[in-house]
């Protein structure tokens, strides 16, 4: 189902994202809107090519990527074939209320979220902007948390947390409690969430973030912020989720 508007017209010139990326995610859209349906033959290389206004090398390129990707077939001499649509991962959207900040991630994957590669530490080095967050002097010490977030054997989202030092002295030597930071807190450190500020922002990948999410550089990610606050608005934690967008779509259920 076109757009109306021209295939060039997807494309920006002057954007650091290479050519041949913003052609395979434009073609990438076509095929999840079934405008290119499985089965049928893309047209050939210099049709692309003059359509989008590129050179058949950058033309080449974006069908690579498709291919790598697994949404098309190619053989020499032949055109190529859309052999699926993207695969995207359902993940629901929500937002924790203090009675359930301890127990339900923002945004929860539909199927069973896991953590993996676990790294807590404490900080040889200052933290200007979650020592800020957490409303402590920039030179505080920090306890720093990361872990990946699974789905189905797929890493969805990058979970970083900070903690002030001072009120959780020994988390980095004592890791977290069946893998859950709420658990350690609640249960280690007697620490109840009774208010949760979120901050959410649309972002484009570094590399070390799309390699870790196996996705192109400069791919659509969703941030979000949140601060957790205990008694008397007192933050406890910091955390920063990076949520894979190139392949996912988020759900918000809405109801009387």
């Amino acid at each position: 189902m076109s757009d109306g508007y021209a295939y060039q017209d997807h494309i920006d010139r002057d954007s650091p994202i290479p050519l041949y990326l913003q052609v395979s995610a434009d073609m990438s859209r076509r095929i999840a809107e079934e405008e290119w349906r499985v089965g049928d033959q893309i047209m050939p290389e210099n049709t692309l090519a003059e359509l989008y206004q590129i050179s058949r090398i950058t033309t080449r390129q974006a069908l690579a990527q498709l291919e790598k990707e697994g949404l098309i077939s190619r053989k020499r001499g032949e055109r190529s074939v859309v052999q699926a649509r993207p695969q995207y991962i359902i993940q629901e959207l929500r937002f924790p209320t203090p009675e359930g900040a301890l127990q339900t991630p923002i945004v929860n994957p539909a199927g069973q979220i896991t953590s993996t590669n676990i790294r807590i530490t404490d900080l040889t080095s200052p933290d200007r902007r979650a020592a800020r967050m957490l409303d402590l002097p920039e030179d505080a010490p920090l306890v720093y948390l990361e872990r990946y977030f699974e789905n189905c054997g797929k890493i969805v989202g990058v979970n970083r947390a900070w903690f002030p030092k001072e009120r959780f002295p020994d988390l980095a030597e004592r890791g977290l409690v069946r893998e859950s930071i709420s658990a350690t807190l609640r249960e280690v450190y007697h620490y109840d969430t009774e208010a949760v500020e979120n901050f959410i922002a649309a972002i484009t990948l570094d590399a070390r973030y799309a390699r870790i999410l196996h996705v192109p550089y400069a791919s659509p990610a969703l941030r979000i912020d949140s601060v957790h606050f205990c008694g008397r608005h007192i933050p406890l934690e910091f955390a920063s989720t990076i949520w894979n967008g190139a392949n996912s779509q988020f759900r918000l259920m809405v109801s009387k």
